[in-house]
């Protein structure tokens, strides 16, 4: 072995040789190299060393996670922490498989039912939360960071969806309600109005403070002549005005105070300031003069008035229709004495005229009113014709040219108008306030006042010659008048009496009929002593809610009613016998019934269904 590692080989010297010959001549270097260093890298994250107890731990959790039990104490960090497995739809491969953990072991269409521990305060206050506002604790939790596995912890600013939150959060049990912070507000201001302030600042003795030295135009007696009458003019207008605001708001308040039981029943009271309607016509026929210059409203040449002593024939059928009119007819009446024009009131706001004669057309449409009409009445010379509405006023119309010539209202709603036949310069209105009220067409203005209902009165007769008037009211009573005087002359009102809303006087003059609300109608004397007739009473329709009006044959021998049902009932005078019943109105009562003044058979009806008929 010696001899062995004596022994050199040539390849040995060889490269000692070169060794030796490198070290002795050194190659030559570059100049100006720089040398860096990269940094060190370690690929393996930091790994905490736990100690054995730690991991005894650690097993004993995973050997216990098939249990019910826990065996050991762990910490809250572990019991907290995700469970171990393999995620799916959410939830661990261990929660999934297991009955207990999963609840129901069913999935959803959300997931896999999982339970949970949470208090019932907490539920309650997220649960009434979201049933009040619309939004829990979940609605305001923003989404995970894509690709963010879901045990991932929260990233700083970032809420995770399906955390509760706490009882201190904002719910309907913590956040004030409107009641607790009006009463903060009302507390606030009490307590700001009972800090009176400072004795020193506020008080009796303290120091006065300077007032302004700033003197108007008129405190210096700079103003011109000019200005001075402007401001006198601007004080004035400003001075009517607040007396018409006050006048005008004493109005309110008093027809408040009268209208405060049947308010609900009525329609809505007059504004402030508000005026009528301004009326308005349109002529509907072919020429308002014939060639001799004679206006539409003239009578026909070869109609001539008499007395009414002719044979009177109860009328059969319906030998024609006038439409027109959008609602039910409520009033009806013909042209005075010779009846060849009709007119009519209707819920649709309008008052309509037709001819009769001729071509039976709509002559003229006549519009003033924001409410359905509920009465008309000619004048006796039929050049005027009067219409109040539920609008509350009452317009006075020339019949001839459509101008609506004056205004009228008590600020109550009129339910019947009369002119006074004597004078076409005067008429009455009964109203919702008891009332009835006389008034002068000429000025405007109101002329009496007869004052003695209890309740809106209906209608108003003239009987005696138009020496008196009759008035009928809702209270059951019927009262007589004097014309001009304001003390009822007879009082009528026995326990067996009805309303009656509609009243017409015999042609004679000797008797009136009143339409009683019992189905039937009681005729009453029209002279003297005012005394019911009780030989004369007319029952066999059904009227009973409805002011259906009556008729008389121009000589007295039939009376006509509409009833609730649209019929037409005819009886005879003498025997109170019902003749002949016709089937006039289908859609509702029959409101309006007039006989013709020179046709011996022919009567005219209207009701609800809006069509007004003519029967021969």
């Amino acid at each position: 072995m010696e001899a062995l590692q004596t022994y050199a080989s040539s390849d040995d010297d060889d490269d000692t040789n070169d060794d030796k010959e490198r070290q002795q001549s050194p190659e030559p270097q570059p100049k100006d190299v720089s040398s860096f260093r990269l940094p060190v890298v370690n690929s393996a994250p930091h790994v905490t060393l736990v100690d054995s107890q730690d991991r005894a731990n650690h097993l004993a959790l995973l050997t216990a996670g098939t249990q019910t039990r826990l065996a050991i104490n762990l910490p809250i960090e572990a019991t907290l922490a995700p469970e171990v497995g393999v995620q799916r739809n959410g939830c661990t491969q261990m929660t999934a498989t297991d009955a207990v953990r999963a609840g129901s072991g069913k999935e959803v269409v959300t997931g896999v039912v999982e339970p949970a521990a949470m208090e019932d305060i907490s539920f309650e206050a997220q649960y009434h939360t979201f049933n009040h506002s619309f939004y829990g604790a979940t609605a305001t939790a923003r989404r995970r960071v894509n690709g963010a596995p879901p045990a991932a912890p929260a990233l700083p600013g970032e809420t995770i969806a399906g955390t509760i939150a706490s009882l201190h959060d904002d719910n309907v049990f913590t956040r004030p309600s409107g009641a607790k912070r009006k009463h903060r507000s009302s507390a606030k201001a009490q307590a700001a109005a009972d800090d009176v302030g400072d004795e020193e600042t506020s008080g009796i003795w303290a120091p006065c403070e300077a007032k302004g030295t700033f003197l108007s135009d008129l405190e210096q007696g700079t103003m011109s002549e000019q200005q001075k009458a402007l401001l006198k003019e601007h004080d004035e207008t400003k001075r009517r005005k607040a007396e018409a605001r006050n006048e005008v708001d004493e109005e309110m308040d008093f027809d408040r105070m009268v209208e405060k039981k049947t308010s609900h029943l009525l329609p809505a009271r007059l504004k402030a300031g508000q005026t009528a309607l301004e009326g308005k016509s349109k002529f509907c026929g072919a020429q308002e003069y014939d060639y001799q210059g004679r206006a539409w409203i003239e009578p026909p040449r070869g109609l001539r008035p008499d007395d009414g002593d002719h044979e009177i024939y109860v009328p059969k059928r319906c030998v024609h229709k006038w439409t027109g009119h959008t609602k039910g007819v409520q009033a009806i009446e013909l042209f005075p004495q010779y009846g060849h024009l009709l007119l009519s009131g209707s819920m649709d706001n309008t008052v309509r005229i037709w001819d009769v004669y001729n071509d039976r057309k709509c002559q003229r449409v006549y519009e003033g009113h924001s409410g359905a009409v509920r009465g008309i009445n000619f004048s006796t010379d039929g050049r005027q014709f009067l219409s109040c509405s539920f609008d509350r006023y009452i317009q006075l119309w020339d019949t001839e040219t459509g101008q609506a010539v004056h205004s009228f209202t008590t600020r109550r709603v009129p339910y019947c108008v009369k002119f006074y036949p004597p004078d076409n310069t005067q008429f009455v209105v009964g109203d919702s306030n008891n009332m009835v009220v006389q008034f002068d067409a000429r000025s405007g203005e109101i002329v009496q006042e007869y004052n003695h209902h209890l309740q809106a009165v209906n209608s108003v007769t003239f009987v005696d010659d138009n020496k008196r008037f009759v008035s009928t009211s809702d209270d059951k009573k019927l009262l007589v008048w004097e014309w001009g005087i304001p003390v009822p002359i007879k009082y009528i009102s026995e326990p067996g009496m009805h309303s009656m809303p509609a009243v017409t006087l015999h042609p004679s003059g000797g008797f009136f009929a009143g339409q009683s609300l019992n189905n039937q109608i009681d005729v009453y004397t029209a002279r003297d002593k005012f005394k019911i007739n009780r030989k004369k009473v007319f029952k066999g329709h059904q009227n009973a809610g409805y002011a259906c009006q009556i008729g008389f044959a121009p000589n007295g021998q039939y009376i006509m009613s509409g009833d609730g049902e649209g019929r037409l009932v005819f009886w005879d005078w003498k025997t109170t016998k019902v003749i002949r019943k016709l089937q006039a109105h289908d859609r509702g009562p029959t409101m309006g019934a007039v006989w013709h003044p020179l046709e011996p058979s022919k009567v005219v009806s209207c009701g609800w269904d809006g069509l007004i008929k003519y029967w021969d």
